[in-house]
């Protein structure tokens, strides 16, 4: 996927330039996620991608599990034992979610700086100072940098300070205690007054100049809507409440989200809980909150890869339950009507847990959707059962807070969560590795000598530009085959497009996240606006253009090529579709230039190959040269193969023509992937070019 091809280019970029600056395509990008390349930036400094990719997971195997150490200090400060400490450490590291250390992903370092920005929050809340403070917001940049959706903790910090010290508050009624807890919060919190002062109103001025929404980065388009309350956002809040609590296995999270509420609006005697209750539950509040409004606005489903990083407080507010020996019923019955409702009535997308069978990505939660299926036979009834199980087993909380005593329902309730995480982590992970990558490669395939045949070819220091193109007669497999020359090509640094008035995006298989280059030729001298690197990789299908220069391996239909500098095409095309058909009723040019330093006229040789769309059996073509003539019949049934030579003048250029009297539907254009299949009207398909690179004999012009 582009997002882990993104922060693999953000870390080779640092690892070559040494600058802690985003780039990529040597174009500072607004990418403020730059923690996780960072961390890894180190592995991709020298050798070869494939190597370097198993180091990075080896890595953030290790990254990511380090969140157990917050939440051991988290819960064991909280809860007052060090043993419930290490039972929420080790739940936090199985979760399903985990599966993102096997990934090139932010969340493998914005999970434990999440865990971190909330443990400093929670000891600024506890006992405010000024280094308290000091740490609580460092950890809130740390948490920035570390994923930009972690953004909404600066909002959180407030609100959890206010809740917290209004519940402390003494007096009756509800204005006062706001009031006392207000000036408690701006007495004790007087660092992060001034810093929340200093950024309000750097948003203030950065509203004024229409820049406020580039503190998001790329994101700032997302940022320009401003619709808090869309339409479906009730029903969506509820199926993001209930595809993350079965990710944690229902029970940890009835009792720990139900906690958390009821510690945060009914104080005890605890201040550590208290502080702790008014932290977390503002945070799953805030996050889901957020999860929920972007999902609905521009996705169409439930990403619980926003999510992982709720599953420490929800452990640590079970493990506080337990401790108590229950919480309030009404908590409990609110926390399971949510997740009733999101079972129930909730939007669960075929996309996501039944039309592929690969894990998706954005969602690991929906693998464990598609177990329940499985096992019951449709959505429907995994939704009656998803139901029926999160009504039972509050039913049975609540029964055994009751009736056992505190230490049993501790081990009861304990045991079985633990084994609901490892149930859903191994279920995850079973998916995740048992089936093929999305590239529909084995994910534990070595990849060495496989696609990095650039870097083995050239050497990874090299610098190349690839300029995308079809290589196959489906979209998904060019933009596959394009991706992953980028991925595992460290010497791959720009990207290339050429530059149409209808089509400009076409071929740009990596996305708006990646810069690229626009290309363009003089029609009259055929050189370049831009010559970026000395080595090209380009598709040897292309009928756009052939760059000049020594061809130093083709593999895949990829071409690398050593190009001349500057910049120059040895033909251009005009009057065909992108993609090689002709199209109706207009003759196609080949323009064909002179070499550097050509002083006569030369005999060049072109080859091309045409055929027919499917169900013309035999359709005719006329290619003239100002050397000869080629009447030939394309079929449907092959590929017809010729060559026609031609006379380049001195200095100048000559053109081929080719041309067709038939046009019938032909397939559809794959420039882009909204475009590709469907159907259009064309001739023939004009492909399989190439000049020979042998300059010829003298020649004289015989049919002008």
């Amino acid at each position: 996927m582009t997002d882990e091809l993104r922060y693999e280019r953000l870390a080779v970029s640092v690892a070559r330039s040494g600058s802690l600056v985003p780039r990529i395509h040597g174009v500072d990008v607004e990418s403020f996620s730059q923690l996780y390349p960072l961390l890894i930036a180190p592995i991709f400094a020298r050798g070869l991608v494939p190597g370097d990719v198993v180091s990075a997971h080896v890595a953030g195997a290790w990254v990511m599990s380090s969140v157990c150490v917050p939440a051991y200090l988290l819960a064991a400060r909280v809860t007052g034992r060090r043993a419930w400490g290490l039972v929420v450490a080790a739940g936090s590291v199985c979760v399903p979610w985990l599966v993102y250390a096997a990934m090139l992903m932010t969340e493998v370092a914005a999970y434990p700086a999440f865990l971190w920005a909330c443990l400093g929050l929670f000891w600024a809340t506890l006992r405010p100072s000024w280094w308290r403070d000091g740490l609580a917001l460092a950890g809130l940049a740390l948490a920035f940098f570390a994923r930009t959706e972690l953004l909404v903790l600066v909002f959180v910090a407030p609100a959890a300070v206010v809740v917290f010290e209004c519940g402390r508050a003494q007096g009756a009624g509800f204005r006062r205690r706001l009031g006392a807890g207000l000036s408690a919060a701006l007495r004790g919190h007087r660092l992060g007054v001034c810093v929340y002062a200093l950024l309000a109103a750097g948003g203030v001025v950065a509203a004024e100049r229409g820049s406020l929404a580039a503190v998001v980065g790329v994101y700032g388009s997302y940022a320009q809507d401003d619709t808090l309350l869309p339409a479906g956002m009730a029903g969506s809040f509820a199926a993001h409440v209930a595809l993350f609590a079965l990710g944690l296995g229902l029970l940890p999270f009835l009792v720990g989200a139900g906690w958390l509420l009821a510690g945060a609006v009914s104080p005890g005697a605890s201040r550590e809980r208290h502080a702790f209750a008014s932290v977390a539950a503002v945070t799953v509040v805030a996050v889901l909150f957020q999860a929920t409004n972007f999902d609905v606005r521009y996705t169409g489903f439930v990403h619980d890869r926003f999510l992982v990083y709720l599953a420490p407080l929800v452990l640590c507010g079970m493990a506080c339950a337990l401790v108590e020996g229950g919480l309030p019923v009404w908590a409990l019955a609110l926390s399971a009507a949510v997740t009733v409702a999101g079972f129930a009535a909730g939007s669960f997308p075929a996309s996501t847990w039944h039309q592929f069978p690969q894990l998706t990505e954005d969602s690991p939660a929906s693998g464990l959707l598609r177990r329940a299926v499985s096992l019951t036979g449709s959505l429907a009834t995994a939704r009656a059962a998803l139901v029926l199980a999160t009504l039972l087993l509050g039913l049975l909380f609540v029964l055994g807070a009751r009736r056992l005593g505190r230490g049993r329902l501790a081990l009861a309730a304990g045991g079985f969560a633990l084994a609901a995480l490892a149930a859903t982590t191994v279920a995850t992970f079973s998916q995740f590795f048992g089936t093929v990558g999305w590239s529909q490669r084995p994910l534990t395939m070595s990849e060495n000598g496989v696609f990095d045949w650039i870097d083995e070819t050239i050497g990874a220091r090299a610098s190349v530009t690839i300029i995308p193109y079809p290589v196959s007669s489906s979209y998904f497999i060019s933009d596959e085959r394009w991706r992953d020359i980028e991925f595992w090509n460290k010497s791959v640094v720009r990207d290339a497009l050429e530059a149409t008035d209808d089509q400009g995006n076409a071929y740009a298989y990596t996305g708006f996240w990646f810069p690229k280059l626009e290309l363009r030729f003089n029609p009259r001298t055929g050189l370049a606006n831009i010559s970026p690197t000395p080595w090209v990789a380009a598709s040897d299908k292309d009928t756009r253009f052939a760059l000049a220069g020594a061809a130093r391996a083709d593999v895949g239909d990829v071409l690398l090529i050593r190009a001349d500098m500057p910049w120059r095409a040895e033909w251009i095309s005009s009057g065909l579709y992108d993609d090689g058909w002709t199209r109706p009723g207009i003759t196609a040019a080949i323009r064909v230039f002179a070499s550097p330093g050509q002083r006569r006229p030369r005999t060049r040789y072109f080859s091309f190959a045409v055929h027919s769309p499917s169900g013309v059996p035999s359709q005719p073509v006329h290619v003239d040269s100002d050397l000869d003539h080629w009447h030939g019949a394309a079929t449907d049934t092959g590929t017809l193969t010729a060559t026609i030579p031609v006379c380049v003048p001195a200095r100048g250029s000559t053109v081929i023509r080719l041309s067709t009297p038939v046009t019938s539907t032909i397939p559809g254009d794959q420039a882009t992937q909204d475009s590709s299949g469907g159907s259009r009207r064309g001739g023939v398909f004009f492909g399989e070019t190439a000049l020979s690179s042998q300059i010829g004999r003298l020649c004289r012009v015989k049919n002008a």
